[in-house]
């Protein structure tokens, strides 16, 4: 079979870092799950494709003193059965497990999920929530990027040309902590979120303690955090207006898209408070809301 541009399968990391330094038009492949997709559309037009799939240093799920560390190859199917990923880390798992369906859950990567950057992918309002780190590598050495400095925007992180994302580092949590991952779309079955959401809380039977993270996708170009409705939540016994007043001060840092196909900003807005009230309600329990 003729391909319009050179194939390589490196079997070690070392190799596959000497490739992509060496060939400034060089495309990672992994799962294929939207590379394949971009090369047949014309979108990507690549010299080199260096096939991944044999490093097999990078397709697993391993628990250290300080982190649970995930090979970027590691698929989605893998994550979702993975023991180390329930409890406190369960929203990831079960992020994982709602994307696509199950043959392409057995092909698709976190590291091309992540690579990707979509606004609206499944996997990095958890990763986000979660205080996730990406590690990226190369010839000249090893840089770490928090997920929130690693994405930029749609289609657009700060890896270089020069890099392979190697693993996504998740730091151990000791407090109590529970977390929850939602997400909406447009027609059931297969499609991408219209709007999704993750609540990461770490000491959540303690106000004083407690500590919240929120992360909405779709709403900004890249996952959106609102840090001072964070602040607000953390100490404070959730109450109706308190939740009205989150809403108020998240629909004035945001401004969604009008052009978007699966949702309105009418529609994205409207399920910010949605997802905040539900989520709070599953991770505390019953809240005064009404």
């Amino acid at each position: 079979m003729f391909l319009p541009f050179d194939y390589q399968s490196p079997k070690s990391l070392k190799e596959c870092l000497k490739l992509i330094s060496e060939n400034e038009n060089a495309h990672i492949l992994a799962g294929g799950t939207d590379l394949i997709v971009n090369i047949r559309s014309g979108k990507i037009i690549p010299q080199l494709v260096v096939d991944i799939k044999n490093i097999s240093e990078l397709s697993d799920i391993k628990k250290t003193d300080n982190y649970i560390e995930i090979g970027s190859l590691t698929t989605m199917n893998q994550i979702t059965k993975s023991s180390l990923l329930k409890g406190a880390y369960y929203l990831l798992s079960y992020a994982a497990s709602i994307m696509g369906c199950y043959e392409i859950r057995n092909r698709a990567t976190i590291g091309g999920n992540i690579i990707n950057a979509s606004p609206g992918a499944e996997t990095l309002n958890p990763l986000v929530v979660l205080s996730a780190k990406v590690v990226l590598e190369s010839t000249s050495g090893q840089r770490i990027l928090s997920i929130e400095e690693f994405v930029c925007g749609p289609n657009k992180t700060e890896i270089k040309k020069n890099e392979l994302l190697t693993k996504i580092l998740i730091p151990i949590v000791n407090e109590e902590a529970d977390g929850v991952y939602m997400r909406r779309q447009r027609v059931k079955g297969m499609d991408l979120a219209s709007v999704n959401c993750a609540i990461f809380i770490t000491n959540k039977s303690d106000i004083k303690k407690r500590k919240i993270k929120i992360s909405f996708g779709t709403v900004t170009p890249k996952p959106y955090r609102p840090i001072k409705v964070e602040q607000l939540l953390e100490n404070n016994k959730i109450t109706k207006n308190l939740i009205l007043e989150s809403v108020k001060i998240i629909n004035s840092e945001i401004n969604p898209r009008t052009t978007s196909l699966r949702a309105s900003p009418e529609y994205k807005k409207f399920m910010i408070e949605y997802f905040l009230v539900e989520g709070l309600k599953k991770i505390l329990g019953e809240i005064n809301v009404n």
